[in-house]
């Protein structure tokens, strides 16, 4: 039964605005066996090269999945008590910014999964 490659482990940091606190919070969510797929790419402009880097992460499952853009991930099963996305970049440099996302829970069940796109 092939339900994707599972190569990789991560945690989710997921921003919410508490209306008692008056202030966004960041959650963190571990998600073990997602597949991390990542790209390394430069585009060439008038200002001269940017970085291009992507990652595609698909997380399996048929459950619904709280994530939005602007969310973090970070590779590995990560806890940590944050209050910024600074604070999560600062101490785990190698995270990326979820920049899409798309729910593909469809088709066989086994294939079903949240596929995340980042920077």
């Amino acid at each position: 039964m092939n339900q994707g490659i599972r190569n990789a482990d991560c945690t989710l940091f997921h921003k919410e605005w508490n209306e008692e606190a008056r202030r966004d919070v960041w959650n963190c969510m571990q998600l073990p066996g997602v597949s991390w797929y990542s790209k390394k790419g430069i585009s060439v402009g008038t200002t001269g090269e940017t970085a291009e880097d992507t990652v595609v992460i698909r997380v399996y499952t048929q459950q619904a999945l709280t994530v939005d853009t602007g969310d973090i991930i970070t590779p590995g099963l990560v806890t940590a008590q944050v209050n910024s996305s600074a604070d999560i970049l600062r101490q785990f440099p190698d995270s990326v910014k979820v920049m899409r996302v798309r729910d593909n829970r469809r088709g066989s069940p086994q294939m079903r999964h949240w596929r995340i796109e980042g920077e």
